[in-house]
């Protein structure tokens, strides 16, 4: 378990390993206050097959909307997600929105 600051919740020194934690550790050596993580969501994805797949629209704080893609609409979207992924875990070129206020 972590706190919003990416740190365990029985021994502060202990932080998850990545780059948000990073930011914490390093303005905490800085002396800064460090801020909380935040991530909003877009949508979740199941694939059902190579050409078969959901895609459901959510809102940044993970609640779900009406909106659904399915079908080769979906496991392409998903394959693109997937690509992305790969891509910026690679390069260290990815964005990710606020998670909601």
């Amino acid at each position: 378990m972590v706190d919003a600051h990416l740190r365990s919740v029985t021994d502060p020194r202990i932080f998850v390993v990545g780059d948000c934690a990073a930011d914490t550790l390093a303005r905490m050596i800085q002396g800064r206050k460090p801020t909380p993580y935040s991530m909003g969501y877009t949508g979740q994805t199941l694939s059902l097959g190579r050409r078969d797949g959901l895609l459901q629209v959510n809102r940044r704080d993970d609640t779900v909307r009406r909106l659904f893609f399915a079908g080769r609409t979906a496991a392409a979207a998903k394959e693109r997600i997937c690509r992305y992924a790969k891509f910026g875990a690679r390069t260290a070129t990815y964005a990710w929105l606020r998670g909601p206020k």
